[in-house]
């Protein structure tokens, strides 16, 4: 017999995911589909996320249909952008007003990685940002 994929045995521990949604799960991401779980509560959404970016899968947490990524990733970008350099900020602010708030979050990761220590307010809000939003980011400079 077969091991099961460890994707799959973690959609099954982490989010309390039937074995056959799993699969078909699973089966949709990698042709290439983005697959949608509904999960009992946030808190189960967020550890699938973080379990499954462990296996290699980016998975994006979305607390209702209302919630707009951009602003999401915006309201936490904004105060810290203001702190950054002039020309960092001025090209994370040209992102988020172009509506590639992805791009400006990868900037300002880059920056806050490397000026602020590790578990400092900055760094966690845009890491908790990046999670939730399912942003896989490169990682420069210090972690």
């Amino acid at each position: 017999m077969r091991d099961k994929p460890r994707a799959l045995a973690v959609m099954e521990a982490a989010a309390a995911v039937s074995e056959d949604a799993a699969w078909a799960a699973l089966h949709e991401a990698l042709a290439g589909g983005r697959p949608t779980l509904a999960l009992p509560d946030d808190q189960t959404a967020r550890d699938c996320v973080v379990a499954l970016s462990r296996c290699g899968f980016v998975a994006r947490f979305k607390p209702g249909d209302e919630d707009d990524p951009g602003r999401q990733a915006e309201a936490v970008m904004l105060p810290l952008i203001k702190r950054m350099p002039t020309g960092l900020a001025d090209a994370a602010g040209a992102d988020l007003l172009a509506g590639r708030w992805s791009d400006a979050l990868q900037l300002c990761l880059q920056y806050w990685r490397t000026h602020a220590a590790p578990g400092a307010a900055e760094r966690a809000a845009l890491e908790r940002v990046r999670i939730e939003l399912g942003v896989d980011v490169g990682g420069t400079g210090r972690q």
